[in-house]
C-alpha cells in the first residue's frame, strides 16, 4: 500500500500554496505600485500654481516661517538673508487678515493674482512661479514686499511684534554699505505700535511714514536731567571748545560790542552754574545726526575762567556762556527712555561743522 502510494504520488502538500502566495505577493506589489503611481499623478495634478500660493499664505497665517519659505524658488533670487531679512520672523507676522482670492493669470511664466486683507479693506498683487525642471513642482519668485523705514528720531524700526535697534542690526556694517530696506512677507503690518497700518501684497514697495512724536512730562524730565548730567561732564574738559559740547569759546565777545573779542583762549576752567531749561519738539532736527529738535527757553549758564588776547595784550577774564540747543539731539530707543546726544551740526557736505561758540565777557578789555 505504501509502495503504491509512493508510485502514484503523495497527496497535495504545501508546494502549490507557496506558488499561490508568490502570485498573490506579486499581485500585491503591482497593486501598491499602481496605487503609488496614481497618487503621484494626482499629487502632480494638485501641485498647480494657485494651490502653491494658497499653501504659502496658509503657512504665513499659521506663522510657520519654515514652511512658507519652503515655497520660494532658490534660483529666482531665493530667500533674502542678512540685514535685509531682519523682519522675516514669526513675531513680525500680523493678525486680522487672510488670503481673499487667488487666480491664475494667462501667459508664461505662471503668474497668480492674489488679494489679501479683510472685509473692510484689501490689496492686490501678483506672484510669479516657476517649474524649472518641468516636473510639476512650482516655486514662487520673490513674493515679498519691500519697506523703507522713515527718517525719524527713533533709533529702531518696529513692525508688528518685532523691533530692532539700528545699532544692533548694523553694528558690523560699514556706513557706506547700509541699505535700510527690508523684505517682509505679505500680510498686514502695524508700524511703530500702530502709528501706521497697511496691508502689503507681494511685490509692494512702500516707504513707512514717520510717526508723530509727543514726549510725556516724564520723558521731558528725563531729557532735562540727562542734559544736565552731560553738561557737567563737558565742564570737566580744560579746553576752550569741548568736543561735541553745546558751549565753547573760540572767540569771547566783550561787553555789548560784537566786534570786540578775546582770542587765543587758554588756561581754561569751566564751571557748571545753572542748567538750561529745554523743550523738545515733535519734528526732526534739520541737520544730521537725526534726532528731535531741542529748544532752550532759558540758556542756563556755564562760567568760563580763562586767558585771552586782544589788541592791548593778554587778559585774564571770567565770562558767562550759554548753552546752544543746536548741538543737542533727542532720540528714542526701543525702551522708550529718551536719549540725549551732544553733537556738532553738519555743514552742507554732511561733515561736522564748527564747534560751539557761546561766551561773552561782560567786563572791559
Amino acid at each position: 500500500m505504501s509502495t503504491d502510494l509512493e508510485e502514484t504520488g503523495s497527496p497535495p502538500g504545501p508546494e502549490p500554496p507557496r506558488r499561490v502566495r508568490r502570485g498573490r505577493v506579486a499581485f500585491g506589489v503591482v497593486v501598491v505600485v499602481a496605487a503609488s503611481l496614481v497618487a503621484w499623478i494626482v499629487g502632480r495634478q494638485k501641485d498647480d500654481p494657485v494651490e502653491v500660493v494658497e499653501d504659502f499664505f496658509a503657512a504665513i497665517v499659521d506663522r510657520d516661517l519654515d514652511a512658507a519659505l519652503g515655497y520660494i524658488d532658490p534660483s529666482g533670487g531665493g530667500v533674502p538673508y542678512g540685514e535685509e531679512a531682519a523682519f522675516l520672523h514669526p513675531d513680525a507676522i500680523g493678525d486680522g487678515w487672510r488670503l481673499l482670492d487667488a487666480k491664475l493669470l494667462d501667459g508664461l511664466p505662471a503668474s497668480v493674482e492674489v488679494t489679501i486683507g479683510d472685509s473692510a479693506s484689501d490689496t492686490t498683487g501678483v506672484v510669479e512661479l516657476r517649474d524649472d525642471n518641468a516636473e510639476g513642482v512650482w516655486k514662487m519668485v520673490h513674493p515679498f514686499a519691500t519697506v523703507e523705514p522713515p527718517t525719524t528720531a527713533f533709533t529702531y524700526f518696529a513692525a508688528n511684534g518685532r523691533r530692532i535697534d539700528w545699532h544692533d542690526l548694523y553694528r558690523n556694517t560699514a556706513p557706506s554699505r547700509i541699505d535700510n530696506r527690508w523684505a517682509l512677507l505679505p500680510g498686514r503690518y502695524s508700524f511703530y505700535d500702530g502709528a501706521s497700518t497697511m496691508d502689503l501684497a507681494p511685490g509692494a514697495e512702500v516707504s513707512v511714514p514717520a510717526p508723530t512724536v509727543t514726549l510725556t512730562p516724564e520723558a521731558l524730565a528725563t531729557v532735562q536731567s540727562a542734559t544736565e548730567a552731560k553738561l557737567r561732564d563737558c565742564a570737566t574738559f580744560a579746553v576752550a571748545q569741548p568736543d561735541n559740547c553745546p558751549f565753547g569759546a573760540r572767540a569771547v565777545l566783550v561787553g555789548d560790542n560784537d566786534d570786540a573779542a578775546l582770542l587765543a583762549i587758554r588756561d581754561v576752567l569751566w564751571e557748571f552754574v545753572e542748567p538750561p531749561v529745554l523743550t523738545v519738539g515733535g519734528e526732526l532736527a534739520a541737520n544730521a545726526p537725526l534726532g528731535l529738535t531741542v529748544t532752550v527757553t532759558d540758556p542756563g549758564m556755564i562760567r568760563l575762567s580763562a586767558t585771552g588776547d586782544n589788541a592791548a595784550g593778554e587778559v585774564r577774564f571770567t565770562a558767562e556762556c550759554a548753552v546752544d540747543a543746536r548741538f543737542i539731539r533727542v532720540s528714542l530707543p526701543p525702551d522708550g527712555v529718551p536719549q540725549v546726544l551732544f553733537t556738532r551740526e553738519t555743514n552742507g557736505l554732511g561733515t561736522p561743522g564748527q564747534a560751539a561758540d557761546t561766551c561773552r565777557y561782560k567786563g572791559e578789555a
